[in-house]
């Protein structure tokens, strides 16, 4: 639903594939069959049913919400890293008001920002998908911001010697 919201097309067959890989996700970590769907309508049936009955926000909630918040600051970046480690406080908090409301970013002691980068993205991602996804080199494009969408992720949690995911050293 999340990227939906932000402009990403989602298809029936996409739905599908993401549903199975997340069950065999779940099925290798040993989660319950019960809890395992094929079918993304009643996954989403279940996660609202959840959300139901939860009680209030802890204090822990707010604390680990914060702590995702703040450690922005502290990943590593190429330019100007200090201006840029502020800029994705600020970028992720925006993305937070969008989705959580402010009475989600209340309930999780978070500051609250104008959504200003939930808008961004969605006019990103829908003249991505919409209009250069359509053209013949549309798929190439796609593909090269995913790649390098993962790189900057790699390069920000990791730093400039990210390994490989699943090596240990030795």
């Amino acid at each position: 639903m999340g990227v939906r919201a932000l402009g990403v097309p989602v298809n029936r067959a996409d739905s599908r594939a993401v549903m199975h890989l997340w069950r065999y996700v779940g099925w290798l970590i040993g989660v319950d069959d019960d809890w395992l769907f094929d079918d993304e309508r009643d996954q989403h049936q279940l996660s609202y049913n959840v959300l139901q009955v939860q009680s209030d926000v802890t204090d822990a909630g707010g604390q680990l919400a914060g702590a995702l918040v703040d450690v922005q600051t502290d990943l590593e970046y190429r330019v100007l890293p200090a201006l840029a480690g502020r800029y994705e406080r600020e970028r992720l908090l925006s993305m937070l008001e969008g989705f959580l409301g402010p009475r989600g970013m209340r309930d999780l002691r978070l500051p609250q920002r104008p959504p200003w980068a939930f808008g961004v993205a969605w006019i990103r991602n829908t003249v991505s998908y919409q209009l250069i996804g359509r053209t013949p080199a549309g798929g190439r494009y796609l593909e090269w911001r995913g790649r390098r969408a993962k790189d900057l992720a790699m390069y920000r949690y990791f730093g400039g010697d990210p390994g490989e995911i699943g090596k240990l050293s030795v």
